[in-house]
């Protein structure tokens, strides 16, 4: 699925394929219904974040926070679309 330069979906197969991806996130996520705590979900994250490579860690590679304005102006269309 291409996804650069902001467009998310570009054909009917990659909206097709990305409700397909979240499908199978959903199943899997209802046959895991263990629930952390905050620490837990902390040092869960941590345990994942160390084992990224250091040049992962350190790159800035959206100094802007582009990405995360792009999501909350998505976000905000769904919210405009629900009335």
């Amino acid at each position: 699925m291409n996804t650069k330069d902001g467009d998310v979906f570009v054909s009917g197969a990659s909206l097709r394929e990305r409700a397909a991806a979240l499908a199978r996130y959903e199943a899997w996520d209802r046959a895991h219904r263990e629930s952390l705590d905050p620490a837990g979900a902390i040092a869960a994250v941590a345990s994942l974040y160390r084992l990224l490579p250091e040049p992962s860690r350190t790159r800035d590679d959206d100094p802007e926070f582009q990405g995360v304005r792009r999501m909350l102006d998505a976000l905000a269309l769904l919210g405009r679309s629900r009335g």
